[in-house]
C-alpha cells in the first residue's frame, strides 16, 4: 500500500511539474519583447479593447501560430485593441525599438501604433489586406523615460483581422532594400483544338475554349500562382505585394486582317502589339513586353491576353506542335520602397525645459527634433487648452546649437519671421488660432499665439513659409517652426556588429580619404573625393590643403612613395583639420626632391 501511495504521489508530482513548466513556457517572453501574452494563448489577458469583442481562434484558418490567435472586426473608427502601459527598462531607453504583429485579413483601415504614456504616436504603420499571414511593423526611437503601449486602431469600418505574435520592444535590426525581382512564369502547353478566337474591332477578351488546358507553372518566386483551368488565356497570382509589375506574354496570333494583342489585369489594358495578315490567314509570332501595372497594396491579380481584328477573326493558336502561350512576370519596387541612411534619419520629438512665458516668467517644456536630410531643426511648444490671446513664449535652442543665420539668409528664410501657421478650432467652434515665430537672437525664437473669431485676414497673413499647428490627442495645440538651419549638429549612431567587419572604440564617425599626387606639378588624381589640393613651394616641399568640412579635427595620414627605394618623408608638427606641410627628402644627403606619392588619411568626420 505504501508503494502504491508513493507511485501515485510521484505521478501526481510529475504531472504538476509538467503543467507548471508548460505554463512557464507559455508566459515566458523574450527579454526584448515587453508584451505579456503576446501570442494570445491566454485570450484577452493583459489586453484591452473597444467596439466588438475580439474572439480567440484555436483552430481553423484564423489560427496563425501555436495554440491561439486573436480575431477582431472593427465596425467604426477609433476602435482599438491595446496593451497596458509598460515601463521602459533601462536597456531600451533611447534606442531603436519596434512595434509589430503577424496578421491575416484586415485592410488599410487598420493602423498599428506605438504610443508613449501621453498617447503620443511614436511609430505607426497602416495594414494592407492580406490573404496570407504577413507581418506589419514600424521602427521608432524609444523614449528615454516613461511608458509605452502597443495599439491596433481603426480609422473606419475595417475587414476582420486575425493577429498573433505581437511585439513591442527592441528592433530586430532587419530592414529590406527592395530591388527588381522575378515573380514567376507559366505556360499553356500545346493541346489539340486549343485555339482562342475573337471577332471584334475593339480590343477585348478572347472567347472561352474548353479544349484548352489550365496553365502550368514553370517558376514561382513570389505570390501563389494558380493553375485553375478557366478556358481562357490568363494566369492568376495571389498575394502579390505592392510594386510595379512588368508582364510579358509570348504566343502565336494569326488572322487575315490587322490584329492587335494586349494584356489586361481587369482594370487596365496595356502592352499593345499589332501585326497584319495581309489579307491571308498567315501566322505571325508576336510578344507583348511593355505591359506595366502598378499596385500599392497586397492583392490577387489576374493577367489575361486580349485581342482585336480589323476584319474577320484573330486567333491565338495553342494547338500546333510545340505551340505555347507563356506568361512571365517581374516586379520592380515602388518609389516608397526606400532604405534609410542612419546618419541622415529624422529624430522624433524630444522635450527639454527651455521655454519661458514672457508675461509670467514661468518655464514650460519645449520640444525639438531633427527634420530632413540636412542639419535642420523643427522646434515646437505645446499649448494646453485654449491659449490666451497674444501669448508670448520664448524658446531657446538646446545647449550646443545655434541658428545658422548665413544659411537662413541664403535660403531666403526671413531672419525676423521664421514661421507662421494657422488652424481651425479643434473643438469645432468659431475660434481660430494663428502662430508666428520670430527671431530674437541666434539662440532664441519667440512664439506668439493669437486666438480670434471669424475669418482670418489672409491678405495680412503671409503663409508662404507656414508651419501649421498640429492638434495632439485633441487636447492641446503644438505650434511649430520647421526647417530652421542650425549648427552644432553631430550624429553619433552605433554601427551594427557585423562578422569580419572592422570596428573602433571611437564613438563618432571616422572618415577615410585617399589620393595620388604627381609631385612636380602638384596634381591630385585617383582621389576618393575632392578632399585634397596640393601646393608645391619647391622641390620636395608641399602644403597639403584639406577641403573645408572634410575633417572636424586633425587626421592621421600616411605617405607611400611611388619610388619605394628612395627618400624619407616628414610631416610638420602643426597638422590641422585644414592643412599640413610635407617634406620629401633623399635619405643619403637629406636634399628635398620631388617624388610622386600616395596619401591616405583617417580622421573624424
Amino acid at each position: 500500500m505504501r508503494k502504491l501511495t508513493f507511485i501515485l504521489l510521484a505521478l501526481f508530482g510529475a504531472s504538476a511539474f509538467a503543467q507548471s513548466l508548460s505554463q512557464g513556457q507559455q508566459n515566458f517572453q523574450p527579454p526584448h519583447n515587453l508584451l505579456q501574452n503576446s501570442g494570445f494563448e491566454r485570450g484577452l489577458s493583459k489586453w484591452a479593447y473597444s467596439g466588438a469583442t475580439p474572439s480567440v481562434a484555436t483552430s481553423g484558418s484564423n489560427l496563425l501560430f501555436d495554440k491561439a490567435s486573436l480575431v477582431w472586426d472593427a465596425t467604426a473608427a477609433s476602435q482599438y485593441i491595446q496593451s497596458g502601459l509598460i515601463s521602459l527598462p533601462e536597456g531600451l531607453k533611447g534606442v531603436s525599438c519596434q512595434v509589430s504583429v503577424q496578421y491575416k485579413g484586415g485592410d488599410a483601415n487598420l493602423t498599428l501604433q506605438a504610443l508613449d504614456g501621453s498617447s503620443n504616436v511614436l511609430g505607426s504603420q497602416a495594414l494592407a489586406a492580406a490573404t496570407y499571414t504577413t507581418k506589419v511593423s514600424a521602427v521608432f526611437a524609444c523614449p528615454t523615460s516613461g511608458t509605452v503601449r502597443w495599439k491596433l486602431v481603426s480609422t473606419a469600418d475595417a475587414a476582420s483581422v486575425a493577429i498573433d505574435q505581437a511585439h513591442l520592444g527592441a528592433a530586430d535590426g532587419l530592414f529590406q532594400v527592395s530591388q527588381a525581382e522575378f515573380v514567376g512564369s507559366a505556360y499553356f502547353p500545346a493541346t489539340t483544338n486549343c485555339e482562342w478566337q475573337r471577332t471584334n474591332t475593339a480590343v477585348g477578351a478572347f472567347g472561352t475554349d474548353t479544349d484548352c488546358p489550365g496553365p502550368t507553372v514553370d517558376t514561382q518566386k513570389l505570390g501563389q500562382w494558380q493553375t485553375t483551368d478557366t478556358n481562357l488565356p490568363q494566369v492568376t497570382v495571389n498575394n502579390l505585394p505592392p510594386g510595379i509589375y512588368k508582364v510579358t506574354v509570348t504566343g502565336t496570333l494569326y488572322g487575315a486582317g490587322d490584329w492587335t494583342m494586349a494584356i489586361s489585369d481587369g482594370l487596365d489594358t496595356r502592352g499593345y502589339a499589332s501585326g497584319s495578315g495581309n489579307g491571308a490567314a498567315s501566322f505571325n509570332p508576336t510578344n507583348v513586353s511593355t505591359a506595366w501595372f502598378e499596385y500599392t497594396t497586397t492583392g490577387n491579380h489576374t493577367f489575361e491576353v486580349y485581342g482585336s481584328s480589323s476584319s474577320g477573326a484573330v486567333s491565338l493558336s495553342n494547338n500546333a506542335n510545340n505551340d505555347r502561350i507563356t506568361f512571365m512576370v517581374e516586379r520592380y519596387p515602388l518609389g516608397t520602397d526606400t532604405a534609410i541612411r542612419p546618419d541622415k534619419a529624422d529624430f522624433d520629438w524630444t522635450s527639454f525645459t527651455s521655454a519661458t512665458n514672457v508675461t509670467t516668467n514661468t518655464t514650460t517644456i519645449a520640444k525639438w527634433r531633427r527634420q530632413g536630410a540636412s542639419a535642420d531643426f523643427q522646434l515646437g511648444i505645446d499649448w494646453s487648452g485654449a491659449p490666451s490671446a497674444f501669448s508670448f513664449i520664448e524658446m531657446d535652442l538646446p545647449t550646443g546649437f545655434t541658428m545658422d543665420t548665413a544659411r537662413m539668409n541664403s535660403s531666403g528664410l526671413y531672419k525676423e519671421t521664421l514661421c507662421r501657421g494657422v488652424i481651425f478650432d479643434p473643438a469645432g467652434g468659431t475660434t481660430r488660432y494663428w502662430v508666428e515665430g520670430t527671431y530674437v537672437d541666434s539662440n532664441t525664437i519667440r512664439f506668439r499665439l493669437l486666438a480670434t473669431t471669424g475669418a482670418l485676414n489672409y491678405s495680412n497673413f503671409d503663409i508662404s513659409n507656414s508651419s501649421p499647428f498640429s492638434v495632439v490627442n485633441g487636447s492641446y495645440l503644438r505650434a511649430t517652426c520647421s526647417g530652421i538651419p542650425i549648427t552644432g549638429w553631430t550624429e553619433n549612431i552605433a554601427a551594427p556588429q557585423l562578422v569580419n567587419s572592422v570596428v573602433s572604440t571611437y564613438a563618432g564617425v571616422s572618415k577615410i580619404e585617399y589620393a595620388f599626387v604627381t609631385a612636380s606639378t602638384a596634381t591630385v588624381s585617383r582621389n576618393s573625393s575632392s578632399w585634397l589640393s596640393v601646393t608645391r613651394s619647391s622641390a620636395g616641399i608641399y602644403t597639403l590643403n584639406f577641403t573645408g568640412g572634410t575633417w572636424s579635427a586633425p587626421p592621421t595620414c600616411q605617405i607611400t612613395l611611388e619610388d619605394s627605394a628612395m627618400g624619407f618623408h616628414r610631416f610638420s608638427n602643426t597638422m590641422t583639420a585644414t592643412s599640413v606641410n610635407l617634406n620629401i627628402a633623399n635619405t643619403t644627403d637629406a636634399v628635398s626632391v620631388d617624388r610622386n606619392f600616395n596619401i591616405t588619411c583617417i580622421g573624424p568626420r
